[in-house]
C-alpha cells in the first residue's frame, strides 16, 4: 500500500538494499498519498544500488490500483500478505511477493480480494510496524 512523505522513499531503498526485484506502488483504500512519483522511487533505487555496489537496478512500477497490482502478477510467485491477524509463516525461498500496507493497513474487503487471489496472511511481528518498518521486518525473513 502507497505510505506518505518519506516513508515510501525509505521503504524503496531498504527494499533495493535487500535485493527485491520489483517495487509496485498501489493505491489502497487506506493510501493517503496517490500521487505517481516513481521516476523520483526509481532514482533513488539506482542511488541505493550505487551505495551498495548492487549491479541491477529494481523496477520501480508507476502506482496502480490494488486488482491492477494483483492481475500484472507472474504465475508461480509464492503470494503474501503481511497482517498482524496472520500466522508466523513458514517462507520458502524463490520467487515471492509480500504485500504490506499503508497507515492504518487494509480493508476487509481488500483482505478478501488477497486470498481469492492465492494470498495467504502472515505476520512477521508482535506489533503494527510503520509501512517502511514492515518492509525491513519482511525482508529480513527472506
Amino acid at each position: 500500500g502507497l505510505p506518505k512523505g518519506p516513508a515510501m522513499d525509505l521503504a524503496v531503498r531498504m527494499a533495493t538494499e535487500a535485493g527485491v526485484t520489483d517495487i509496485h506502488p498501489v493505491i489502497v483504500r487506506r493510501s493517503v498519498a496517490t500521487g505517481d512519483r516513481s521516476e523520483r522511487w526509481q532514482r533513488i533505487a539506482a542511488a541505493a544500488c550505487a551505495q551498495c555496489k548492487r549491479p541491477d537496478v529494481p523496477t520501480v512500477h508507476a502506482p496502480a490500483t490494488l486488482l491492477e497490482a494483483i492481475e500484472a502478477l507472474p504465475e508461480g510467485l509464492q503470494r503474501i500478505v503481511a497482517l498482524l491477524s496472520g500466522t508466523e509463516h513458514q517462507l520458502r525461498t524463490g520467487p515471492t511477493v509480500v504485500a504490506i500496507g499503508p497507515e492504518g493497513g487494509f480493508t476487509d474487503a481488500e483482505c478478501q480480494l488477497f486470498t481469492r487471489h492465492g494470498f495467504t496472511a502472515a505476520r512477521f511481528g508482535r506489533w503494527v510496524f510503520r509501512t517502511e518498518t514492515a518492509v525491513a521486518a519482511v525482508l529480513s525473513r527472506f
